[in-house]
Order: structure tokens, then C-alpha cells, then sequence
């Protein structure tokens, strides 16, 4: 394992070490070598803190109060600990979640961390938050949140204080009931794209001599209800020979590739209409890593900058009243339902589960009519 020495340790020094960009310690004491991790990302802070262990450790060791256990030197905060401030525990709970997070998701959480500086400053401890400090900040976030956007804020930093108590970092979680306080007001689902709309939109699409060229890309997300990210990322290789099945085993949102959602991948089956799509679009020479619906460049399609212009413009070209791009996967599903295709198949093909489809689309599997009487 490829590790760094940040301190330019010698014998008898505890050293400091970069190992897959987080810091940990290592030294030797009575002929038996120690390592301890510290979890933390290598910034300046965390060097400092770092060093400020490793003079624990040296000097319990010359003074024979080495704790051969190393529990005393597990990373904790206190509030005389500048670890131990707000701020400082939510970045630490950062630096676990994206372990596990992709950049678009760790957004959140860094934005989130902004609004806990300003409001609570750098150096309040993450001990002395009460639950009337929570309060507070929530009313105030209230201000500028709507209620799903301050619900998800809350149930981060709930999530965070849940952590440092698994870490030991604090002992009590004052944002416990918060998000649960917080009623995110029902809104009504837009209606799906009728077959008559989408013939207008794919109109629009052919008949623009700037976006005619994205036509294939929206057709295939309406007639097969993939996400805007699988489509983005859908490679010839994920593509059968003949294109009568396509593989959905991953994404491509903003640059970046990642699995598919829930880490499942499924097959799509392509009935004639979509193999003519694909087939329409197949170079003659292919390499399997090729993208099937690549931007004009030939590079991924930007999908914020599609939805702003491309789609916007041909929705009001076609007299369609708008609703978001995503709402193609919503029609697919609403039409499939409508035609007495089964719950489970519609959802092994979308990657929904069955729970989800029922949820949001029980209006469209089991119509109810109310008797006259």
C-alpha cells in the first residue's frame, strides 16, 4: 500500500502518513510496531490535529503511560478540541460519506455544511448544540426553504449527529425530531404525455435544424422509459448484435459514470420500433465503449443544457404544455399501466420495485369508479 510521510518522521517519532487520501499514524514502541487510523482527509487542520496526537503518543511513550490499547489515542472531539466545533463534526461525517457518495450527491452535503458555519460560526462546539439551537436554525433555513428542500437539509445533519454518537464524538442527537416536524405539503402529479403530444414533440424535434439531431435520444427514452442518465451513458456494448436487447448495468450524469441506480442492473427488451431506432443510429464501425446517443461532438450530452434549450424550445414549438424531461420515464410507465401491461414486468424493465410502481401509480393500475346511487 502506497502511503506518504507528511513529517518527516525518524526513529523513536510517531509518523504522519497519507494513505488513500486520508491521514493515519504509525510508529514503534517496545519492539512492536502500532498503526492507527485517523479517518480524516489531509487538510491543514487535520494536520494539526495530527500532530497534536502524535506528541501525545511520544510523550506517553518516554514517560511509560503508553496506553498499548491505543483507545486512549482513538480520534474524538471535545469541546476544548477545535475537532470538536460544528463545523468540524459535519466535515468529518463528510469525509465518511463520500466513501460511499458520488459528487453530484456530496453537493448536498457540502452546501449544507456552509449553512451550519454561518449560522453556528467555526468554533461552537458540536456538544453545546441544544435542541432549542436546532430549533433555531431550522426556523431560520425555513426562511429561504421550501419544505422538501428544508426536510432533506434537516434529516442530513440529523444523520450526521446520529454518526458522532456511533464515533463517540457526542452523546446526544438535538436534531432527532426535527425533520420529522417538518409536513412537505402534497403536490399534484404532472399528467403524462399523451400518444398525441408525443407525436407533436417528435415533430418538433425533426423539424428544428438545430436540435433534429437529439430526436433518436428522446425517442428512446419515451419508448423505453430509461432514465436520462442511462440513456446518456448507454454504450454499444451494453447493446445487443441485433438491437433487440439493451443492457442498463450503469449511468453517465455530468462526466461521471456510476452504476445504476440501486446497483441493479436489468435488460430491456426491444420491441421492431426501437431496433429500427437503434439500428438508424449504429455506425458501421462500432467500438463497444462508444457512446449510442452521443452529444453533436461526439461527447456525452450535457443533460442540464439539453433540458434548458433543445427540450424547452420544441415543447413550446409543438404547443405542448411543459413538463420536465425526467417526465418521459412517468409517460412510459402511465402508458404501459393504461395498456394492462403487468406491474412486475413494467417494473423489472424500468428498475423500479414493485412497492415504488404501486405507490406512485396506483391510480393507473386499479381504476376506481365511484357508483351512482
Amino acid at each position: 500500500m502506497a502511503s506518504q510521510d507528511l513529517n518527516g518522521s525518524r526513529k523513536g517519532v510517531v509518523a504522519i502518513e497519507e494513505v488513500k487520501q486520508r491521514l493515519r499514524l504509525r510508529w514503534t514502541f517496545a519492539n512492536k510496531r502500532y498503526c492507527l487510523s485517523l479517518g480524516f482527509p489531509n487538510t491543514t487542520v487535520n494536520i494539526k490535529a495530527a500532530k497534536q496526537l502524535a506528541a501525545k503518543i511520544e510523550l506517553d511513550m518516554l514517560t511509560d503511560n503508553f496506553d498499548t490499547s491505543l483507545k486512549k489515542y482513538q480520534p474524538g472531539i471535545n469541546e476544548k478540541d477545535p475537532r470538536g466545533s460544528v463545523t468540524e463534526l459535519f466535515d468529518l461525517f463528510i469525509a465518511y460519506k463520500s466513501k460511499s457518495l458520488y459528487r453530484r450527491s456530496i453537493e448536498k452535503y457540502h452546501t449544507t455544511a456552509k449553512q451550519l458555519k454561518d449560522f453556528f460560526k467555526e468554533n461552537n462546539p458540536a456538544t453545546s448544540v441544544s435542541e432549542k439551537d436546532a430549533e433555531l436554525f431550522a426556523e431560520h433555513q425555513k426562511k429561504k426553504l421550501a419544505e422538501f428542500s428544508l426536510k432533506e437539509r434537516l434529516t442530513i445533519i440529523r444523520a450526521s449527529w446520529t454518526w458522532g454518537i456511533k464515533q463517540g464524538l457526542v452523546k446526544v442527537n438535538p436534531w432527532e425530531e426535527l425533520p420529522g416536524r417538518i409536513k412537505v405539503p402534497p403536490k399534484r402529479k404532472p399528467q403524462p404525455f399523451t400518444t398525441d403530444e408525443l407525436a407533436l414533440i417528435f415533430k418538433a424535434f425533426e423539424e428544428n435544424r438545430y436540435y433534429k439531431y437529439y430526436l433518436p435520444f428522446v425517442q428512446f427514452r419515451a419508448w423505453t422509459g430509461a432514465r436520462i442518465s442511462e440513456a446518456i451513458g448507454l454504450r454499444w456494448g451494453d447493446v445487443s448484435e441485433d438491437c433487440c436487447e439493451v443492457w442498463i448495468g450503469s449511468s453517465l450524469s455530468r462526466g461521471q459514470r456510476k452504476a445504476s441506480k440501486n446497483n441493479k442492473p436489468r435488460t430491456i427488451p426491444c420491441n421492431p420500433r426501437i431496433q429500427a431506432l437503434l439500428k438508424s443510429v449504429k455506425p458501421s464501425l462500432t467500438n463497444e465503449n462508444d457512446l449510442v446517443f452521443p452529444s453533436p461532438e461526439g461527447l456525452a450530452i450535457r443533460d442540464v443544457e439539453f433540458c434548458k434549450r433543445a427540450w424547452r424550445t420544441c415543447l413550446k414549438t409543438a404547443g405542448v404544455k411543459y413538463r420536465s424531461f425526467y417526465h418521459l420515464r412517468h409517460t412510459f410507465i402511465s402508458h404501459c399501466l393504461a395498456q394492462g401491461m403487468s406491474p412486475a414486468a413494467i417494473a423489472e424493465i424500468t428498475g423500479h420495485s414493485i412497492e415504488v410502481l404501486y405507490k406512485h401509480y396506483a391510480g393507473n393500475i386499479t381504476k376506481v369508479l365511484i357508483p351512482d346511487f
